[in-house]
């Protein structure tokens, strides 16, 4: 008995029926943003957040940009705003802009310029398209500030002198990301026999003539390089402590207590003379004497005064 054998399907055949197989809505087009996972800049420079609606030719009406940053404990905060007939509005106008979005004009790319960039702009931005019929759309961008090293020596006050032990230099470093090295070196060439590098430290084990140098410390991160250098003058002997900026201190202090102090002795002085004036003038009056008379009608004949003859 003879077995029946599978129908073969011809290759074209497969071809056509794959396309009625296909899944709804394959054909259709989807809008979205596109924008980068994370921009960087530096800082105090210019940089931009790239966001647009993609795809371009689809028929979809933007009613609205809006840039926002989500805030710890509170809701996201708007940064920057456009709309296609009122144009852009900012939290901060002189730093924010927007590239390429034009009152007017078919708005598709929304991407933000941010000048002078600081440390604390940092952090992740959310750019949301307001569109018609098909809602909102957005698309987040994380933004790093770097920073070059910058470097600064401490540690050097003055007071070196021959035969002091334990003095140090500090490399203090501002940089993002964090440095990968330090080096020490001076401006003649390696260092003195008695100095020794310690990362961002240089430990001066016993102060000699080698150390009447200028020392340079140069800091590495991943975008590059900084140096600083500070100068020392080895002296023979110690400087005494200086006390100038204290005994300034007391000396405007007791002049300022001094002339208080004579000031209220001068008000003291001034009203024991006129209460002791005073008195003196009243007893003065009292033992000389003084009367004071008051005028007294003469209406009323005196005694002594003859008779008055009267009229015939």
């Amino acid at each position: 008995m003879a077995r029946a054998t599978p129908l073969a399907w011809p290759p074209l055949l497969l071809s056509l029926l794959s396309l009625f197989w296909a899944p709804s809505g394959a054909g259709t087009k989807t809008i979205g943003v596109l924008a980068p996972a994370q921009v960087r800049g530096f800082l105090g420079g210019t940089t931009e957040l790239p966001c647009k609606l993609q795809p371009l030719g689809h028929n979809v009406t933007v009613t609205q940009v809006t840039w926002t940053r989500p805030q710890l404990a509170e809701a996201a905060r708007s940064v920057a705003v456009f709309h296609p007939t009122q144009g852009p509005s900012f939290q901060e106008p002189g730093r924010l802009e927007f590239v390429a979005a034009r009152p007017g004009e078919e708005l598709r790319d929304a991407s933000l310029a941010v000048r002078g960039l600081r440390a604390e702009d940092e952090g992740n931005y959310t750019c949301q398209f307001a569109t018609f019929p098909n809602g909102d759309r957005s698309a987040r961008t994380w933004l790093r500030v770097l920073d070059p090293p910058e470097v600064s020596i401490s540690g050097y006050d003055g007071n070196w002198y021959i035969g002091r032990s334990e003095a140090s230099l500090n490399c203090d470093v501002r940089s993002k990301p964090e440095p990968t090295g330090y080096n020490w070196n001076t401006t003649m060439g390696p260092l003195p026999p008695s100095a020794v590098a310690q990362g961002a430290r240089l430990l001066i084990h016993t102060v000699d003539e080698s150390i009447n140098t200028t020392f340079i410390c140069l800091v590495t991160n991943a975008l590059g390089t900084g140096q600083a250098e500070v100068t020392v003058l080895v002296t023979g002997l110690p400087r005494e402590p200086s006390q100038s900026g204290l005994s300034s201190e007391i000396i405007i202090i007791l002049t300022f207590f001094i002339i208080l102090v004579g000031l209220l002795l001068l008000g003291l002085l001034i009203y024991f003379w006129k209460s002791r004036n005073a008195r003196w003038n009243l007893h003065s009056s009292s033992a000389n004497g003084n009367v004071i008379y008051s005028a007294v009608g003469c209406n009323a004949s005196s005694p002594q005064d003859p008779p008055t003859e009267g009229t015939r």
